[in-house]
Formats: structure tokens, C-alpha cells, sequence
């Protein structure tokens, strides 16, 4: 983690990522998810660091205009 980490700090540029958990309802990943996304180079603006994953409508992931998308299983 702390190679990864460190490479990432390096990036110019975060692109947004969105960890979705399930597609119906849409829900996004939360509690470690988010700190793991920044962690890796991106920033998850749909999960909450240390809250619950949240039912999210599709729409506001569309809206949030997604570079990267991760489907959870």
C-alpha cells in the first residue's frame, strides 16, 4: 500500500472514481472504500470515508461524470 501510495502522490492529475457495491439499488462503497481510492491516485466523490455505503441514485454517478468506474461484487 505504501508503494502505491507513494506513486500516486506523484500523479499531476486524480481522475474520479466511483466504487459501486450493487446496481439495484445503486449503492456506493463506503467506510475504507474512499481512503483506498485516494490512497491509490483518485477521488471517489460518491462513497463517505467511515460511513456506510450509500444508496446513491444513477443519475448523480452520471452527473459526477465518472472517469473510473469499479464494480464491487
Amino acid at each position: 500500500m505504501d508503494r502505491i501510495a507513494e506513486g500516486a502522490s506523484r500523479a499531476t492529475t486524480r481522475p474520479r472514481v466511483s466504487c459501486i457495491k450493487w446496481v439495484d439499488p445503486t449503492i456506493a462503497g463506503g467506510r475504507w472504500v474512499p481512503e483506498m481510492v485516494r490512497l491509490a491516485g483518485g477521488t471517489d466523490g460518491l462513497g463517505h470515508d467511515g460511513a456506510p455505503p450509500t444508496v446513491i441514485p444513477w443519475e448523480l454517478a452520471v452527473q459526477y461524470g465518472l472517469v473510473v468506474l469499479v464494480a464491487m461484487g
